[in-house]
C-alpha cells in the first residue's frame, strides 16, 4: 500500500523540508556562484567597497559615514564624559555614598574604552551581509534611527529625575559629592543628552549589525546543511561522482567559512567586552555589597545593599541572558545536521566519502557558533560557566543574607 501525501512527495511523513531541493540549497548556489574564484561570469560582484556602500539606501550609508570605528577617539572621549558624569551623580544619589557613584563612574569609564575594539560594518563580510540584504537592513535601520530618539528622551527623564531631586537642600543625598555637587548636576543636564544621543548614533551601525547578524547567519546554516545533503544524495557508486560531490561541497564550505570567519574575527572582541562588562558589574555590586556590611552598624546600610542587590542580580540576569541568546547559532547548527544529515538515505554515502571523520570534520567548522574573544559559544560551554557563576552567587547570596538578618536581629 502506498501512503501519498501530496503530488511531489511520496510518503505522507516525507515533508518538503526533507528534500535536498529546497529553496534553501538553490539560495546557497546562489551565493556560490557569485563567490566561486573558478567563474567568471556577470553575476560575480567585483566592485570596490565604495561602490558597494554608494548601492545601499541613503540611511545605511548615513550610519556607516558616522560609525564609531570611524570616529573612534572622538566617540570614545565623549562617551567617557558623560558616562564618567552621569553614573556617579545617578548611583550616588541613589545610594547617597560619594564612593558607590565614583566606584561605577569608574568602571563604566573603562567600559568606554573597549569601544576601540568595535570594527568597521562598512567592508569585508558585513559589508556583503547589508548588500544582499540592504532592503531587510535599511528597515531595520530606519527603525533603530527612531528607538535612538526614543531611548535618549526616556534615558535622559529617568536620569534627571533623580539627579533633579538630589537638588533639593532636604534630599539627603543633596550634598553627596559636597559643595560642587549641585554645579556637577547643571553640567549633567546639558552634557548627557547632547553626547549620549551622539554616541548612540555613532552606535547605530553596530546595533542594527547585531540586531540581524544571527539571521542571516543562522540562514547560512540551513542552506549549507541542504547543500550538504543536496550532495550527498547527487553520489552513486555506479557513476564514480565522488570527486564531483566533494568539489561541490569544499565550494560551499569555502564560502560558508569565509563569511563566519570575517564576522567572527572582527566581531569576537565587541562581545567578548560585552560579556566581561556585564559579569564586571555583578563583581563589583558584590565587593561593594560586602564593603558595606563591613562597615554598616546594626543595618545602618540596609538600604543601599538591597539597591545594590537588585541591581547585581538584575544584571546577572541580563548576563546569562545574553550568554544564551549567543548559543542561537550553535543551537541551529545542531539542529540542522539532526533534521538534514540524520537521514537513513545518507549514511552509506557518509560513510563512502567521508569515512569516519566525517563528525570530526562537522565539528571543525567556523560556522558552528559565535566567538567571544577566542572562545566558541555553544550550549555545553554556557552551562559549564552558568554552573559556576550560580555556585558563586547562591554562596554569596548566603552570607549577604545571614549578615544582614543578625544585624537585623540584634
Amino acid at each position: 500500500m502506498e501512503l501519498t501525501g501530496n503530488g511531489r512527495n511520496k510518503y505522507a511523513f516525507q515533508s518538503e523540508e526533507m528534500e535536498a531541493t529546497s529553496d534553501e540549497v538553490v539560495a546557497f548556489e546562489e551565493d556560490n556562484n557569485n563567490n566561486n574564484n573558478n567563474t567568471k561570469d556577470d553575476t560575480v560582484d567585483e566592485r570596490t567597497d565604495q561602490e558597494k556602500v554608494e548601492s545601499l539606501p541613503l540611511i545605511i550609508q548615513k550610519i556607516f559615514k558616522w560609525q564609531m570605528a570611524r570616529h573612534r577617539h572622538l566617540t570614545v572621549s565623549m562617551c567617557i564624559i558623560y558616562q564618567g558624569l552621569n553614573m556617579p551623580l545617578f548611583y550616588g544619589y541613589l545610594f547617597n555614598n560619594a564612593i558607590i557613584g565614583i566606584v561605577m563612574g569608574v568602571y563604566n569609564i573603562l567600559y568606554a574604552i573597549t569601544g576601540y575594539s568595535v570594527p568597521d560594518y562598512g567592508t569585508g563580510e558585513f559589508l556583503n551581509m547589508y548588500v544582499k540584504n540592504k532592503s531587510k537592513l535599511g528597515k531595520v535601520a530606519n527603525d533603530q534611527v527612531s528607538g535612538t530618539y526614543f531611548m535618549t528622551f526616556i534615558c535622559t527623564g529617568f536620569f534627571f529625575t533623580f539627579q533633579i531631586l538630589a537638588l533639593n537642600p532636604e534630599s539627603r543625598s543633596h550634598n553627596v559629592f559636597g559643595w560642587i555637587t549641585p554645579y556637577l548636576i547643571y553640567a549633567n543636564f546639558v552634557i548627557y543628552p547632547l553626547f549620549s544621543h551622539i554616541v548612540s548614533y555613532t552606535f547605530l551601525a553596530d546595533m542594527c549589525t547585531g540586531a540581524f547578524l544571527t539571521t542571516y547567519h543562522v540562514n547560512l546554516i540551513k542552506a549549507y546543511m541542504a547543500k550538504i545533503k543536496e550532495c550527498l544524495l547527487k553520489y552513486d557508486v555506479k557513476k564514480d561522482n565522488k570527486d564531483e560531490c566533494l568539489e561541490e561541497i569544499s565550494r560551499a564550505q569555502t564560502i560558508i567559512e569565509k563569511v563566519t570567519l570575517g564576522i567572527n574575527t572582527a566581531y569576537k572582541m565587541v562581545l567578548g567586552f560585552w560579556l566581561v562588562w556585564l559579569l564586571g558589574v555583578v563583581i563589583a555590586g558584590v565587593i561593594m555589597i560586602w564593603v558595606l556590611q563591613t562597615l554598616s552598624a546594626n543595618g545602618s546600610h540596609t538600604n543601599e545593599i538591597v539597591g545594590l542587590s537588585c541591581i547585581t542580580v538584575l544584571t546577572l540576569l541580563m548576563f546569562i541572558g545574553n550568554l544564551s541568546s549567543l548559543t542561537t547559532i550553535a543551537k541551529t547548527w545542531e539542529s540542522e545536521r539532526k533534521m538534514k544529515l540524520n537521514d537513513s538515505r545518507l549514511q552509506i554515502k557518509i560513510d563512502a566519502l567521508f569515512g569516519q571523520r566525517f563528525n570530526e570534520w562537522m565539528d571543525n567548522h567556523e560556522a558552528k557558533a559565535s566567538r567571544a574573544f577566542n572562545f566558541q559559544i555553544t550550549p555545553a560551554r554556557v552551562m559549564e560557566i552558568g554552573s559556576v557563576i550560580g555556585s558563586l552567587c547562591t554562596v554569596a547570596a548566603y552570607f549577604i543574607i545571614r549578615e544582614e538578618l543578625r544585624a537585623f536581629m540584634q
